[in-house]
């Protein structure tokens, strides 16, 4: 991920991958599939993350703190 991404725009992709996986599943999702479910272009989410993989290993931290966050409140 870029140092210039801003929380609103993790936050933007970080739900699309969700809806994306949702819909297609981890084995047939496609970063196309992520795009389609954002403001963003393919090429935009390449920008951010080098990979899918990348992309998923920070939905899972994203989905980690959340859960934390959560649960400390």
């Amino acid at each position: 991920m870029t140092d210039t991404t801003t929380d609103e725009t993790i936050e933007e992709i970080m739900d699309a991958t969700y809806r994306a996986l949702c819909k297609h599943g981890y084995a047939a999702l496609r970063m196309q599939d992520i795009a389609d479910e954002t403001t963003k272009s393919k090429a935009a989410l390449h920008y951010h993350y080098d990979s899918k993989h990348d992309l998923l290993l920070s939905f899972l931290d994203y989905i980690a703190r959340c859960t934390v966050s959560k649960s400390v409140r």
